[in-house]
């Protein structure tokens, strides 16, 4: 089989598109890019997602789980890393802005509010946060 050259700035799975956008959109664009350190593109398809209804659906329902300290279970909710990853549309790099951004997707969801103030986890599983001591 030949070797396959590219064009310079290909990008394999995604299509060039050219877009113009009010200078005032371009602003805010370049600044939230700059303060998330992600590509104005990155950007640019998330909203794109979420206007088109094309964003991760977060079922509630296969996310609750439970947590143990060892002495106390307490509710839990844990996002598998491909769901995080279709909300961020990237990795989780422990970002402060990525976690609240998880939390507003499951709060859209219909998510508890104890989400808002939670604490976290993660493992090889997915990004979670601890709720409230369970009641037997």
């Amino acid at each position: 089989m030949a070797d396959r050259t590219w064009r310079e700035g290909y990008v394999p799975g995604k299509a060039k598109k050219t877009i113009h956008l009010d200078d005032e959109v371009a602003r805010a664009l370049e600044i939230r890019a700059a303060q998330e350190r992600v590509s104005q593109a990155e950007i640019v398809e998330r909203a794109l997602r979420r206007e088109l209804g094309m964003m991760a659906r977060i079922d509630l329902d296969e996310v609750r789980t439970a947590y143990s300290n060892g002495v106390t279970e307490h509710e839990a909710i844990q996002i598998p890393w491909d769901t995080v990853r279709a909300i961020l549309g990237h990795d989780h790099t422990g970002d402060p802005d990525e976690d609240r951004r998880l939390v507003d997707a499951l709060l859209a969801a219909g998510a508890p509010e104890w989400v808002r103030d939670a604490q976290g986890w993660i493992d090889e599983y997915g990004w979670g946060l601890i709720g409230p001591a369970s009641s037997l």
